[in-house]
């Protein structure tokens, strides 16, 4: 039995097939590239307040979750609640340099964009 060669339009239609799945693939990477965020988790409820490198990939963070915060120590393959503190450890409200939320451009610009949209 002989199978008999592909015919053009059939090149043409293979090669179209292929063209579209490559362009969902793309335009998919796009989409969730430029729309891929939970926006309802994207806030300021959540978020890492110090950490400490404790070996090479060992670390202990303190994070805060609403008015709550947790030491966590995270390594490569798991993490651990070490403590959850009663009352803040750390003062969120003061303004100090090393408080990377209150330094840089970054929040420089948050701030005035925040001032934009409320006036």
């Amino acid at each position: 039995m002989e199978s008999e060669p592909a015919s053009v339009s059939q090149m043409l239609q293979i090669i179209t097939s292929l063209i579209f799945v490559v362009a969902v693939i793309f335009a998919g990477a796009w989409f969730f590239r430029r729309y891929g965020r939970f926006h309802g988790m994207i806030n300021d409820e959540v978020r890492v307040i110090a950490g400490l490198s404790v070996g090479q990939r060992e670390k202990v963070i303190i994070l805060q979750a609403g008015d709550i915060q947790l030491m966590l120590g995270v390594s490569p393959g798991r993490i651990q609640t070490l403590h959850v503190f009663d009352k803040p450890a750390i003062d969120t409200n003061k303004n100090n340099i090393h408080d990377s939320e209150n330094s840089g451009f970054a929040s420089y610009f948050k701030r005035e964009l925040k001032n934009k949209i409320n006036q």
